[in-house]
């Protein structure tokens, strides 16, 4: 479960890395810049309180709550770093949300609602691209 989480995060990190590296270039600007910086500090900050919750969660036996607080964890830092110009992330945001309380009230729906999820972002990242 750790591993997966932090190769989602890890995934996340470096396609938005790559990502505004790509912007920097294409506008002649800097990559670490104020607005870099900030989205930097706020993905840090997110991933070290989801973390830090899940590894309490886990060493008091509360098992079954792991994913549904790792997919509110995940909507929260798909919260913090959209743009402005892109409202389109909410239906990502509120469908981690809604897997994460069909989670929480059917606790072996965990695998399922990591493959919507995966399939999910697949599919809008192919359509924003074009």
């Amino acid at each position: 479960m750790y591993c997966f989480g932090c190769y989602i995060y890890s995934i996340f990190f470096f396609s938005y890395f790559f990502k505004a590296k790509r912007k920097a270039k294409k506008e002649d600007s800097l990559l670490w810049n104020k607005q870099s910086k900030s989205a930097l500090k706020k993905y840090s900050l997110t991933i070290i309180i989801g973390f830090g919750i899940l590894l309490i969660l886990k060493n008091y036996g509360y098992i079954n709550l792991l994913t549904p607080i790792f997919l509110c964890c995940y909507a929260t830092l798909l919260f913090l770093l959209k743009s402005k110009n892109n409202n389109k992330l909410y239906v990502l945001i509120g469908l981690a949300i809604l897997l994460a309380l069909y989670c929480f009230m059917i606790p072996s729906y965990w695998y399922s609602s990591f493959t919507i999820m995966v399939i999910a972002h697949a599919a809008f990242g192919l359509v924003e691209k074009n």
